[in-house]
C-alpha cells in the first residue's frame, strides 16, 4: 500500500485574462493500494469536506503523487 498527496485545483482568470490555477485543497491517501484508488478516496473525501455531491463543484482538476517512503506528510 502505499500514500498519495492529491491537489485540487480551480481554473481562473488573472488580471490579465490569462488562465491560471488556484489550489483549492490538498488530501493525503494513506495505504492506497493504487493511484487510481487514491484519486476516488480523494475526490469523495475533498467533496465531503466541501459540503458538496460533486468534487467538480469546488475545482476543475487535480493532481496526484505518490510519496515516497520517508518523506513527511501532511
Amino acid at each position: 500500500m502505499s500514500a498519495y498527496v492529491v491537489n485540487f485545483f480551480e481554473r481562473v482568470c488573472d488580471s490579465t485574462g490569462h488562465e491560471t490555477r488556484c489550489m483549492q485543497g490538498t488530501i493525503v491517501v494513506r495505504n492506497a493500494p493504487n493511484s487510481e484508488a487514491a484519486a476516488a478516496e480523494a475526490k469523495r473525501r475533498f467533496a465531503e469536506e466541501g459540503g458538496v455531491h460533486d468534487w467538480h463543484l469546488r475545482a476543475h482538476e487535480l493532481e496526484i503523487r505518490s510519496v515516497g517512503e520517508g518523506e513527511r506528510l501532511a
